[in-house]
C-alpha cells in the first residue's frame, strides 16, 4: 500500500486504520513518490490532491493507474470539479473527502477488496455459466455486481436461455443453502394455484384446503424467491402480489395475520415486457418493482461458440464417469442449428444420449431437425395449393392463408391470445386482424 499525503492529521489517520490491512509506504513529497512508483508496484494507493501548494496529485494518480493500482484520492478539495477531473480524466477508483476517519478509510478498502477479489469472483460465475464467449461478459458482470445486494433482480431472456441457472449462481453467491432458493414456475397454473403456493392458506380456506400451508413467501424468509415467466400470471395476480413484492408483508390465504419475509426476490420472463406493459397484460407499477437489476441472457445461437462447454458441462453432471465424444461432423451441424429450444433443447439432446449409453455421437445419431435449415422447414406447399395460388393469385393467397391460420390456431389454443401470437410469433393486433375477418372464412374448416 501507498500513502501520498502531506498533511498530518491525514497521516496518523492512515498510519492507524491501515496498518492492520498490511505494509505501508508512506510519501509526503510527489518526487519521492514518483521514485516509490517506479521502484515498486503497489495493489492500493491514497493520494492527496494538494501536495506543496500544487495540486499534483490528479497527476501521480494517473501515473499508478498506468502501473495497474487501484487509486483512492483522499482530498478536502471535493468540488465536483475534481470529482469530475478524478473520475473521468485520471480514471480513479474512488473518492473520499477529508477529514478523513476510521469509518470512511475501512469502506475505502473494503471497495478495494471488492474489486481485488472480483476477477476471482468473475472467472467463478463465467465458469458456472459455462461461457467463455465475449456476448456473456455483461451477464457475469453484472451478476458479479449485484449478487450480494438486497434490491429485486428481473432476468429477461428466451426460453430455455438458462434463466433458472442465473438465478441459481445469484443464489449460491450468497452462501445461502440450496434449500432456502423457492422456485415458481407461473406459466400455465392456475391463479388459485399461484395464490395458494406464494401465500399459503389456513385450513378451511377455500374447498379441498384439509390442512394448513405455508406458502413460498413466508418459506422464502432469509433466502431467494425467483418467480419464474411470471409475465403469464393474469392482472388480478399481479394486483395480489405488489404488496408482498415491495414490503415483503402477506396474509395466508384465510387468515387475518398478517406476516412479514425478509426474502431476495429474482424475477424472469421470456416476453416482450415491454409490449405487454403497452397492451395492458402487464402492471406498469409492479415491473418497476421488479427491476431493481436487469439481466439478460441471450439465446444459445447467439453465444454458439459455448455449445462444447455446455455439452461438457451436462455429461460432468448428469454422467460424470461416461466418455462421450462428437465428431466433427456432429459439431459442425449443431453449431450450424439455430436452437429454437436454447439450451433447454441442448441439454434434452445430451441427456438422451447419456440415457443410450453412446460414448461416440455421430450424424447418424443427431435428430431430423438438426439436418433441416429455416428454409428447408418452408418447403411444404402442395399441388392443390400451387393451384389455388394460380386462381387467387399469390397476393390474395397469402393473406387468406395467413388469416386461416392465426384463426384455426386461436380457437385450437380455446381461444388464448398470449399462447397463439407465442406459437405463430406475431403480435395480438394480427390476431384481432384476423378475427375481424373469419366471418369470411369458411366455418366448418376452422373446427375440422
Amino acid at each position: 500500500m501507498l500513502a501520498i499525503e502531506d498533511e498530518e492529521l491525514a497521516l496518523v489517520a492512515l498510519k492507524n486504520d491501515l496498518k492492520s490491512f498490511g505494509k505501508l509506504s508512506i510519501t509526503t513529497h510527489p518526487k519521492a513518490a514518483r521514485a516509490l512508483i517506479e521502484s515498486q508496484p503497489f495493489d492500493v494507493a491514497f493520494v492527496d490532491l494538494n501536495l506543496e501548494g500544487r495540486m499534483e496529485g490528479f497527476t501521480l494518480a494517473q501515473e499508478l493507474k498506468a502501473k495497474g493500482t487501484y487509486v483512492i484520492i483522499a482530498s478536502g478539495y471535493g468540488e465536483k470539479s475534481n470529482l469530475k477531473k478524478g473520475f473521468e480524466l485520471s480514471k480513479v477508483n474512488d473518492f473520499i473527502i477529508k477529514p478523513l476517519n476510521p469509518e470512511k478509510i475501512n469502506r475505502a478498502m473494503d471497495k478495494f477488496l471488492r474489486f481485488k477479489n472480483s476477477h476471482a469472483l468473475l472467472k467463478k460465475i463465467k465458469k458456472q455459466l459455462n461461457t467463455t464467449s465475449p456476448i456473456m461478459d455483461s451477464c457475469a458482470q453484472i451478476i458479479m455486481n449485484c449478487h450480494a445486494g438486497t434490491t429485486p433482480i428481473f432476468l429477461f431472456g428466451p426460453t430455455g436461455s438458462g434463466k433458472q441457472l442465473v438465478a441459481e449462481i445469484i443464489h449460491e453467491l450468497n452462501l445461502l443453502p440450496k434449500e432456502k432458493l423457492f422456485h415458481l414456475n407461473c406459466a400455465n397454473l392456475p391463479e388459485t394455484m399461484i395464490e395458494s403456493l406464494l401465500f399459503g392458506h389456513e385450513r378451511g380456506a377455500f374447498t379441498g384446503a384439509d390442512n394448513k400451508r405455508v406458502g413460498y413467501l413466508e418459506m422464502a424468509n432469509g433466502g431467494t424467491l425467483f418467480l419464474d415467466e411470471v409475465a403469464t400470471m393474469s392482472r388480478a395476480m399481479q394486483d395480489k402480489i405488489i404488496t408482498a413484492v415491495e414490503l415483503k408483508r402477506f396474509r395466508r390465504l384465510g387468515s387475518n395475520v398478517e406476516l412479514t419475509s425478509n426474502f431476495r426476490l429474482i424475477a424472469a420472463t421470456s416476453s416482450d415486457i415491454q409490449e405487454d406493459i403497452r397492451r395492458g397484460l402487464f402492471r406498469s407499477d409492479l415491473f418497476f418493482r421488479l427491476n431493481g437489476t436487469h439481466i439478460t441472457i441471450p439465446a444459445l445461437k447467439a453465444r454458439i461458440d459455448d455449445l462444447e462447454n455446455i455439452i461438457n458441462s451436462f455429461q460432468a453432471t448428469y454422467a460424470p464417469t461416461q466418455v462421450l465424444y462428437l465428431s466433427e461432423h456432429v459439431l459442425e451441424k449443431l453449431k450450424a442449428y439455430h436452437w429454437p429450444g436454447n439450451i433447454r433443447e441442448l441439454k434434452n439432446m445430451v441427456i438422451s444420449w447419456l440415457d443410450q449409453g453412446k460414448s461416440f455421437v455421430d450424424l447418424h445419431d443427431l435428430p431430423e431437425q438438426i439436418f433441416k435449415t429455416k428454409t428447408e422447414n418452408l418447403s411444404f406447399v402442395t399441388d392443390q395449393q400451387i393451384e389455388q395460388i394460380k386462381e387467387m393469385g399469390m397476393k390474395s393467397f397469402i393473406t387468406h392463408l395467413r388469416d386461416e391460420t392465426i384463426i384455426r390456431v386461436f380457437w385450437l389454443n380455446g381461444g388464448n391470445y398470449r399462447k397463439t401470437g407465442s406459437q405463430l410469433q406475431i403480435n395480438t393486433s394480427q390476431i384481432y386482424k384476423a378475427l375481424g375477418k373469419e366471418e369470411k372464412i369458411h366455418e366448418p374448416d376452422l373446427i375440422s
